[in-house]
């Protein structure tokens, strides 16, 4: 919403049929489509900056190095990349409370083996911090070539 508002022609993708019509009814001009984004054709576009908040970390390592691959192939030269996810490698179950009771995976790589995939992909991890709140680590990486 505040990316819309700031005048950035924005665009979703989300597996979740909730999630999309959710996105439909507080943006309904933005275009948006229903999709597992390993499969997504990103609207057949390139973009100056991919945002997967909330995304990678639900992803096993493998598909994680996938789909950064497929950013890579959908951004433009200097383009930015922000994503979060941990900062160690492995697997973990959330805890019972979190995210209103609903549990599920979350998988990670070490802050060095997302920097090794981001550059066989062309891109450049140019900063990464621990999120305020959360634990979690936000990654910010720019496409090279």
């Amino acid at each position: 919403q505040m990316l819309y508002e700031k005048g950035f022609n924005i665009y979703g993708i989300d597996s979740s049929t909730k999630m999309v019509d959710r996105f439909k009814k507080d943006l309904p001009e933005v275009p948006i489509k229903c999709s597992n984004v390993l499969n997504s054709t990103f609207f057949n576009t390139n973009f100056d900056a991919i945002i997967a908040y909330g995304l990678i970390i639900h992803l096993p390592q493998i598909q994680q190095a996938k789909l950064i691959e497929k950013v890579s192939q959908h951004l433009n030269s200097n383009g930015s990349f922000l994503f979060n996810s941990g900062d160690e490698d492995g697997e973990r179950m959330t805890p019972p409370g979190y995210n209103g009771g609903e549990r599920f995976m979350n998988y990670s790589m070490s802050s060095a083996n997302y920097k090794k995939v981001l550059s066989c992909n062309g891109m450049i991890l140019t900063n990464h911090y621990i999120e305020k709140n959360f634990g979690g680590t936000i990654y910010i990486a720019t496409k090279t070539n």
